[in-house]
C-alpha cells in the first residue's frame, strides 16, 4: 500500500520535470496539460480492461470462481493463490452479515479514530502551507523552477526509503520518528520566519527556511505520507474497509482543501493584529503544536501493526483504547480475544 505513495509522488515528480522543461516555451503550459493525456488514457484501459475487480470483493457477493480467477491475475504460484483463497473462506465463514456490516458500527469505532485522526493530523501539521509557501520563497531566491523540480525528487527519494524499510522498523516507528523531524523543522521554520525580510535575493535566513523546508518534506514522507494509509489497509476488518478507505480519502481531501484555503485567510488576519513580520511564524508554531500533538496521539492510540493478522491487530486496539476509554466489557471478555491479548502482551509492551 505504501507503494501508492511512491507512485503519486513519482507522477508529480514527472509532472515538475515536464513543467520545467516547456517553462521557457510560449504556452508551454498547454503542452504540459496535454502530456498527461496518453497516461490519462493508459490509466483508464488499465483500470477498465487489464485489472480485475478485487478478489475479496467478489468473495463477498459469493463468486468464488471469479475471486479465484483474480488471485491469479495477482499471485504467481498456485499455492499462494491456494492461501489466498483459504483466507476469503475463513473470512466469510467467520462473517455471516459481512456485507451489512457499517464503519460507524460501536465495534469499528477505535479504528475508525486511528484512521481519520491520522489522515486528519497528516494535513493539520502543515503539510499543505509549507508547499504553499516554498514556491514564493524559491521564487524570490531566483530558483523557483529548477527547485520545484528538485522537490519532487527528494520527496520521491524520501518515500522510496519509507517503502523499503516499512517491514523492517515497522508503521508505528516511522510514523513517530517522522513527526520528530517535521517537529524539528517546524519548529526551525518558526524561528526563522521571525527573523525573514521581505526582500529578494537568496539571504542567509532564506536558505536556512529551504533547508528547514526540506528536513520537514523528509519526515512527511517519511511518516505521515505513506505510512497513513499503509495503517488504513490494516486496521479496519474486512467487511467495512471498503467504507473506511472511502471515508479517509474524503476526509484527507477536505482537511487539505480547508489548510489550503485557510493558511492565507489566516495570514492576512494575523498580519493586521501583529504585523506582516509574525505572522508566518505564529502560524508555524500553531503547526508545530499539533505536531507535538500528532506525536502524543500516535503514542497513545496508534499500535504497531507489522507482522500481525487482522485478528491480533484487532485485539492490540481492544487494549489499548480499554487504557485510555471505557469499552463495554463484553468486548473483553470472550476466551478467543483474551487469548489473541496474550501472545501480543511482548510485542505491545515494547511501544
Amino acid at each position: 500500500v505504501s507503494f501508492k505513495e511512491a507512485a503519486i509522488v513519482l507522477g508529480i515528480s514527472l509532472g515538475y520535470a515536464v513543467g520545467f522543461a516547456v517553462s521557457s516555451i510560449t504556452h508551454g503550459w498547454q503542452l504540459a496539460f496535454g502530456a498527461s493525456i496518453p497516461l490519462a488514457l493508459l490509466l483508464l484501459l488499465g483500470a477498465s480492461v487489464v485489472l480485475p475487480p478485487s478478489a475479496r470483493w467478489l468473495a463477498l457477493r459469493g463468486d468464488m470462481k471469479a475471486a479465484q480467477r483474480s488471485l491469479e491475475f495477482i499471485y504467481t504460484t498456485p499455492a499462494a493463490v491456494e492461501e489466498a483463497m483459504n483466507e476469503l473462506r475463513q473470512v466469510l465463514a467467520q462473517e455471516e452479515t459481512i456485507v451489512e456490516a457499517s464503519v460507524w458500527d460501536h465495534k469499528y469505532r477505535p479504528a475508525l479514530t486511528i484512521g481519520i485522526g491520522v489522515v486528519l493530523l497528516q494535513q493539520l501539521t502543515g503539510q499543505p502551507s509549507v508547499l504553499y509557501y516554498a514556491d514564493s520563497i524559491f521564487e524570490d531566491a531566483g530558483i523557483g523552477a529548477i527547485a520545484t523540480v528538485f522537490v519532487g525528487i527528494f520527496k520521491l527519494i524520501a518515500t522510496l526509503l519509507a517503502v523499503f524499510t516499512i517491514d523492517k522498523y515497522g508503521r508505528r516507528y516511522l510514523l513517530l520518528l517522522g513527526i520528530t523531524v517535521m517537529f524539528f523543522a517546524l519548529f526551525g521554520l518558526t524561528a526563522a520566519f521571525a527573523f525573514e525580510s521581505s526582500g529578494g535575493g537568496l539571504s542567509p535566513i532564506k536558505l536556512s527556511i529551504i533547508i528547514f523546508i526540506f528536513i520537514y518534506i523528509s519526515g512527511y514522507q517519511a511518516g505521515f505520507g505513506p505510512i497513513a494509509w499503509t495503517l488504513i489497509s490494516e486496521i479496519f476488518p474486512l467487511e467495512v474497509r471498503g467504507q473506511a478507505v472511502a471515508l479517509a480519502v474524503q476526509t484527507n481531501f477536505a482537511a487539505n482543501l480547508l489548510v489550503t484555503f485557510l493558511f492565507p485567510v489566516a495570514q492576512t488576519s494575523i498580519q493586521a493584529s501583529l504585523g506582516s513580520r509574525f505572522s508566518l511564524s505564529f502560524l508555524f508554531a500553531i503547526f508545530t503544536i499539533l505536531d507535538i500533538y500528532s506525536f502524543f496521539f500516535v503514542k497513545a492510540y496508534v499500535p504497531e501493526t507489522k507482522n500481525l493478522s487482522l485478528e491480533q491487530i484487532q485485539a492490540r486496539l481492544m487494549k489499548r483504547t480499554n487504557r485510555l476509554s471505557s469499552l463495554d466489557p463484553p468486548l473483553l471478555s470472550s476466551p478467543t480475544t483474551n487469548a489473541m491479548l496474550q501472545t501480543t502482551e511482548d510485542q505491545d509492551a515494547s511501544f
